[in-house]
């Protein structure tokens, strides 16, 4: 999903529709689903912007295109598309670093950590933090960033090399 939001951002709507279709089947052949209410809330706007974006038919085909996929398929076509991402920003004229973010080090702390898919649980288990310094973290990240959704932190970070 994540991969899926950055896309989009990165105005690949094609792309980002082939990856929610593949975290779609990966959860499918898993017998699971997304469990975190926001991840199902940015799932859904996701879905409906790249449905207004490519209309239904498109969005279908590609997402279907990307449900189809193995997991390694999923694995190799995520790395390609980071791969060209990151030889895209290592390229440009700009050899300026990212611009500063407003997070303190242990905020960046939490959000590397939700970069790699844990939860507030995990987070404070891993941090040796309550869980509600946690979620007070992860609150003051989303409103610093002024995003709305755990994903759209994530995505943000990633853009900005700060995970």
């Amino acid at each position: 999903d994540v991969l899926a939001e950055i896309a989009r951002l990165s105005g690949q709507g094609g792309q980002a529709a082939r990856f929610l279709g593949a975290a779609d089947g990966i959860f499918g052949r898993l017998e699971t689903t997304r469990v975190w209410k926001h991840d199902v809330d940015a799932y859904r706007e996701t879905v409906d912007v790249l449905q207004g974006a490519l209309g239904t038919s498109d969005f279908e085909r590609l997402s279907g295109e990307g449900r189809a996929l193995t997991v390694d398929e999923a694995i190799a076509e995520s790395r390609a598309f980071v791969a060209v991402d990151v030889s895209a920003a290592s390229s440009a004229a700009d050899p300026e670093p990212p611009p500063g973010h407003p997070l303190s080090a242990r905020e960046v702390d939490v959000l590397t950590l939700m970069a790699d898919g844990l939860s507030n649980a995990e987070i404070a288990d891993r941090l040796f933090l309550s869980l509600r310094t946690v979620t007070s973290h992860v609150t003051k990240i989303l409103g610093k960033l002024d995003l709305t959704s755990r994903t759209a932190a994530v995505a943000f970070a990633i853009r900005q090399g700060i995970v």
